[in-house]
């Protein structure tokens, strides 16, 4: 199995520990939404998602139409959440249009984890591979940065010298973003250049796989170091985390930085 990964550039702000919303400063845009940006060696998904908006996850995995899609596209929060659902879901080239009240929202399509979504459900691989997507995303400390994106799917890509630029190990995210599917709810493990004994520090521009009381700064459930609730992949990835509930996701999304 081949390693896969992708680089974003992830900016946010906060924490959704209690699913609190609050106001986010960022006008809506009629019409627009952010796009992924698109090279040649690497797929680049500005985003600027709060850790708070989550809270309005409000997407079924069932076959994408702009009718499944309209609750989550409903507010300004909710469709810059749609922003990264469809980034990290759909391919390049392709969108969805959501209608809101007479305005068209166009949401683009990045990474493919989800290749077939506007025609079939999604699979239980790509609903997770989509989930650790999005919480992946999430960053606390309102920085613009890249992050390499690693795991088995397909619709991963890697870089020449990727591995060799982003050689420090974050952690893992998994867990359930559809409200068809179980409980919603995002889970983190720390990687080893993450962890408090390390030999990098903390890695301050990344705090969302760290341990804080059996949660993490941005919200999720902290499950443990991943070398231990999760089987590690010699091409340089997770599988198979398991949650503090013995709930056992087996495509999370692995995060290396620089």
């Amino acid at each position: 199995m081949k390693t896969a990964a992708i680089l974003i550039s992830v900016i946010s702000f906060g924490s959704f520990g209690s699913f609190g919303v609050f106001g986010c400063g960022v006008d809506d845009v009629e019409g627009t939404e952010p796009e992924a940006e698109v090279t040649d060696t690497a797929k680049i998904a500005m985003n600027g998602m709060f850790p708070s908006d989550l809270s309005t996850l409000n997407i079924s995995s069932a076959k994408l139409t702009a009718a499944s899609a309209a609750a989550q596209a409903s507010t300004v929060i909710g469709r810059r959440v749609l922003t990264n659902i469809v980034n990290c879901a759909l391919p390049a080239g392709e969108s969805l249009t959501v209608t809101v009240s007479g305005v068209n929202y166009t949401f683009a399509g990045a990474m493919g984890l989800g290749p077939m979504w506007k025609m079939f459900p999604l699979t239980v691989p790509e609903k997770q591979s989509v989930s650790g997507c999005v919480y992946a995303r999430i960053n606390m400390n309102g920085i613009s940065l890249n992050i390499s994106l690693r795991g088995a799917h397909g619709g991963f890509s890697m870089a020449t010298g990727e591995a060799s630029t982003y050689y420090l190990e974050e952690g893992g995210f998994w867990g359930n973003i559809f409200n068809n599917s179980g409980p919603v709810k995002g889970y983190a493990c720390n990687g080893v250049d993450q962890l408090a004994n390390d030999t990098t520090g903390q890695l301050p521009n990344r705090e969302c796989a760290e341990d804080i009381g059996g949660t993490t700064p941005c919200g999720f459930e902290y499950a443990g170091p991943c070398v231990k609730v999760c089987t590690w992949n010699a091409a340089g990835y997770y599988t198979d985390c398991t949650s503090t509930d013995l709930t056992t996701f087996a495509a999370p999304a692995t995060i290396y930085v620089n």
